[in-house]
């Protein structure tokens, strides 16, 4: 499904153009293959940040203060 290019002032007109054109589902072709592209790279993102929070806590902890 295409929707042709033309000039739309907001948001808001495009959304309810593409409703027009393609109904309710038009809003969310390609909904699918954006999830399931997204779901990984996120859980790699949250997994790495909260592994390098435990090395560097760790880190923290082991070495003394010195002055």
């Amino acid at each position: 499904m295409r929707v042709s290019l033309l000039h739309t002032d907001s948001t808001w007109l495009l959304l309810r153009r593409i409703r027009a054109e393609s109904g309710t589902r038009g809003l969310f072709i390609g909904f699918l293959p954006k999830i399931i592209k997204a779901a990984p790279s996120c859980a790699i993102m949250v997994s790495t940040y909260e592994l390098g929070k435990c090395f560097f806590q760790r880190l923290n902890l082991e070495q003394p203060l010195s002055q």
